[in-house]
């Protein structure tokens, strides 16, 4: 009895106090290292994103990560906003007419139905983007453009199929040769679409993203339509798998690199899964667009009437 009361107060001491809500101070430093770890641009799936953090943050779940986030987050502004108060002076009306001007309602004065309100419409927007579909993924895509493949296929355990959630891609322009980098989504239509002026020729570049599924019969992971640029390498990117077990779709943890071996677990019946590859194949099998411009490269004062891409 001695021996394990012993051990349940070094574990009270290890963990230390916790606060109204049930959370030690190292768990607090937890969630906030998993929440700068995996941002929002990290995945589609809002849920996805909570139970990866989750997974960093012992003994808590998604929902409850979640909202101790928005619960700091709230307390953080509201200590900013109390020493924006503290510096602001507020000085009393000195004569009558003073008190009347101040009583007449000539100032901007804000309620916190007001401020309800907006919450509301923040918490429309997370809904809406939380129930949006994901990207469809062709059937049959047209072979064109530049195709990206895995080759040397090291262990595909518990995947169904394994397809792009973020693409980080490096590319060279075709007028000055100069490099640049552009990540596109695997998951969201608007964002597998990306431009940027070429640093060297001020040239405008841009990239399209057309995914596909890679299966044991199938090691093409995708397409990639140009404008006057080439793909010369697939930078640490983030891959998306769809459990063996039970059809739900992970997002791996870990970036997908040459010769490394992601593993995780499913989040909805918790089947070990790994996924790696010894190299990666870029083949462009038709030419990039030129572009309207016919090469040369259309400059930062051509506005949208020489976007390529519109």
């Amino acid at each position: 009895k001695a021996a394990a009361a012993a051990a349940a107060a070094a574990t009270v001491e290890d963990d230390g106090e916790r606060d109204a809500h049930g959370w030690t101070a190292k768990q607090r430093q937890q969630l906030r290292d998993a929440v700068a770890k995996y941002p929002e641009t990290w995945s589609h799936s809002r849920k996805a994103r909570w139970e990866v953090i989750a997974s960093e943050v012992a003994g808590k779940d998604a929902r409850g990560c979640e909202e101790a986030f928005a619960r700091i987050e709230a307390e953080k502004e509201a200590v900013a906003k109390g020493k924006r108060e503290a510096k602001t002076e507020v000085k009393a009306p000195t004569s009558f007419e003073d008190d009347l001007d101040w009583m007449s309602g000539d100032g901007d004065w804000s309620t916190s139905m007001g401020d309800g309100a907006d919450d509301d419409d923040e918490e429309e927007e997370d809904d809406e983007r939380e129930e949006r579909p994901r990207m469809a993924i062709e059937a049959e895509p047209e072979h064109k453009g530049t195709e990206i493949r895995l080759e040397g296929i090291r262990e595909m355990l518990g995947c169904a199929t394994v397809q792009v959630e973020l693409l980080n891609l490096q590319l060279c322009c075709i007028g000055c040769r100069s490099t640049t980098r552009l990540y596109l989504s695997g998951a969201d239509e608007d964002a597998s679409d990306a431009k940027t002026w070429c640093e060297g020729c001020s040239g405008l570049i841009a990239v399209h993203l057309r995914p596909t599924l890679l299966h044991t019969a199938n090691h093409r992971l995708c397409y990639i339509d140009c404008v006057r640029c080439t793909v010369t390498d697939m930078l640490p990117s983030v891959l998306m798998s769809v459990c063996e077990s039970c059809g739900a779709e992970i997002v791996h943890k870990q970036e997908f690199m040459r010769n490394r071996i992601n593993t995780g677990a499913c989040f909805q019946c918790h089947a070990k899964y790994a996924f790696g590859a010894e190299a990666i194949r870029i083949q462009q099998i038709t030419a990039c667009d030129q572009g309207k411009s016919g090469g040369s490269g259309g400059s930062r004062s051509g506005g949208a009437a020489d976007d390529p891409m519109d």
